[in-house]
């Protein structure tokens, strides 16, 4: 119970709780962490531009993964169209395609 406490306190900027759309829930295509992956993107974006810009190694932090795990799976949700990357000079952009919300 002790670590469900710790947990808390530590993302204490989380909502209570994420909700997940059925298109990413059932979507048999996609692996557990690239599921999660893309609900904290969703989570992390600007909605008003749909735009998230945490790095890998933000990432792999959340979910206590490699970064090659993140790359792998960022890479994946974009050759299915959950998401667009695109690079500038200083950072990545991860773009969420809004046919995810329809």
């Amino acid at each position: 119970m002790e670590s469900i406490k710790q947990n808390t306190a530590e993302s204490k900027d989380y909502p209570y709780y994420l909700l997940i759309p059925s298109t990413v829930f059932y979507n048999k295509k996609l692996s557990s962490i690239q599921k999660l992956l893309l609900i904290e993107i969703f989570y992390q974006t600007d909605q008003g531009k749909y735009i998230c810009e945490l790095t890998n190694k933000r990432f792999a932090d959340i979910f206590g993964v490699s970064e090659v795990t993140v790359s792998k799976s960022l890479g994946v949700l974009g050759n299915l169209g959950f998401i667009v990357i695109t690079y500038g000079f200083e950072k990545r952009k991860i773009e969420i395609e809004r046919k995810i919300y329809e």
